[in-house]
């Protein structure tokens, strides 16, 4: 579009004055003094308008040339585009060859700007394309990209301004939709490196990754399996050998292939699923080994073994009906085994009068099967003939207790308790019989005989008054006894007696003698 300032300079230079002719008829005088100012006035008028329209043009010249100064472009031939293989910048980015700006009129610089600035902003997407490896990925559309900037050189060269624009606009769409389309360029190349790992093509996968690294050089994905592509050729050469090992039959072997594998690259999705099935196919051999001989052992009665066995059977296959089965008889014949085991201690304790041991093997039995009789039995059994003992061995231990009549009766139930109890080793009898006669010996009295003066009140305690005698005899039960004597006017007498089972009689002098 041309500036205003172009056209308005060449409208003034075309307003020179048209000079009238003269008239035939001779100038008054008036006219004669008038006609030399108004031309000068004319001519100041005329030299001022010419001076304003060159300063406006030299203006806009230096403010142009100072945003789009004029470069030279080399005579060099645009490359042909080919839509196999683009891998290298077209020179259309070089600049355009100079034009003379002499030659040039202002909207030919304005056009020639505007083209030189789509081409070097082609130039840089182009730049940024060739750097994300575009010519991998990029296909007609990068190759079509590639076309427009050759023409628009072209016609950037042969000056047509407009046209070349045009076409470097149509270039930059291209490159923007190619811009557009590098998400999906680097999912494909991931994508296509992973199955590549898959089949065991290192040298795919690694061109796919180093492809997306391109695209995006901090994608984690891409790093990640351009690391796993390094160790493909070796994962594929164990994954073949391992798998020769499983057409031969021998899973060890192959297990260790796929192990080593897997340490190579634990991703390696054929290394895992080789592991797996060979792990299966071992772990079902290694049950049935072990249910074998866990029911071996439980026919042989060697039940520990066999639940060894079957319990390793069951930390394979943990809900397998058949291990189930077999643990559960098993553990009731375990059960069985260890409550006949503690019936025959319980009864040997009882033989051995041993109840404290008897009770605590029937308690046993009962935790194992709170409703087993003999358990229920034994168990009182034995609480009977502890709680007998121990009361037995209290009345051994302090046969004065007996001296008390309560005692005395306590212990005289307690020998008719014992007197009803169906089974009786020789250390309880022995103990009944010692009891027996520490009771009769308390029962048995001794004489004894208190002399007085006949003026002196005797008391003994706990058997009663007997007032004034000379001569009073008592049979007493051996214990100890208060004897008392007293009187008006005197000081009370007062002693001690201890009665012994087998005592001789005993005589006593109980006599006021000191008075008050």
């Amino acid at each position: 579009m041309p500036h205003p300032s172009q056209n308005e300079h060449p409208s003034k230079k075309g307003s020179a004055e048209v000079i009238s002719p003269l008239s035939i008829q001779g100038p008054s005088r008036g006219q004669d003094r008038l006609r030399p100012e108004r031309h000068r006035l004319r001519n100041v008028l005329l030299l001022g308008l010419v001076l304003i329209a060159i300063v406006a043009l030299g203006g806009w010249l230096l403010h142009y040339l100072k945003f789009n100064p004029i470069v030279a472009v080399p005579d060099t031939p645009p490359p042909v585009a080919d839509d196999k293989s683009i891998t290298a910048l077209p020179d259309s980015v070089k600049p355009a060859p100079s034009i003379p700006a002499v030659s040039e009129t202002a909207t030919q610089a304005m056009e020639k700007a505007q083209a030189e600035r789509q081409r070097d902003e082609f130039s840089r997407v182009t730049s940024t394309l060739e750097n994300k490896g575009v010519s991998e990925w990029g296909g007609t559309l990068y190759s079509e990209m590639i076309t427009l900037g050759r023409e628009a050189y072209t016609l950037l060269s042969q000056n047509d301004y407009n046209a070349a624009t045009d076409r470097y606009a149509a270039a930059l769409k291209n490159a923007n939709l190619l811009v557009g389309r590098m998400p999906a360029a680097l999912q494909r190349f991931i994508e296509e490196g992973l199955a590549a790992l898959t089949e065991g093509d290192g040298q795919m996968a690694q061109n796919n990754f180093q492809a997306a690294l391109l695209l995006d050089p901090d994608n984690t994905d891409a790093r990640h399996g351009l690391a796993r592509a390094a160790q493909a050729e070796a994962v594929k050469r164990l994954v073949e050998s391992a798998t020769a090992h499983e057409s031969d039959r021998n899973d060890a072997l192959a297990l260790v292939d796929y192990r080593q594998a897997l340490a190579l690259d634990p991703e390696a999705e054929r290394a895992i699923a080789g592991r797996i099935r060979v792990q299966a196919r071992l772990e079902e051999t290694k049950f049935q080994q072990l249910m074998s001989a866990g029911l071996a052992a439980l026919a042989q009665n060697d039940l520990q073994t066999a639940r060894s066995r079957l319990l390793e059977a069951r930390a394979i296959r943990p809900d397998d009906p058949g291990v189930v089965d077999a643990l559960a008889q098993t553990d009731q014949a375990i059960r069985l085994n260890r409550i006949e085991n503690l019936r025959q201690t319980a009864i040997r304790a009882e033989q051995s009068e041993d109840w404290e041991q008897a009770l605590a093997s029937y308690q046993n039995v009962l935790e194992l099967d709170g409703n087993i009789r003999f358990a229920v039995q034994g168990t009182a059994r034995a609480q009977d003939y502890i709680r007998i003992n121990k009361r037995i061995r209290f009345f051994l231990e302090k046969p004065g207790a007996l001296e008390a009549d309560r005692q005395l009766q306590n212990a005289l139930a307690l020998l008719d308790e014992t007197g009803g109890f169906k089974v009786r080793g020789p250390r309880l009898n022995a103990r009944i019989e010692q009891l027996k006669a520490l009771v009769e010996t308390a029962q048995t009295p001794v004489r004894l005989t208190i002399e007085s003066d006949n003026n002196t009140e005797v008391a003994v305690y706990k058997i009663g008054k007997f007032g004034r005698f000379t001569v009073h005899e008592l049979f007493l039960r051996p214990g100890t006894y208060t004897v008392v004597g007293s009187r008006d006017g005197y000081q009370d007498v007062r002693k001690i007696l201890r009665v012994e089972s087998g005592q001789q009689p005993q005589r006593i002098s109980v006599i006021c003698k000191v008075k008050v």
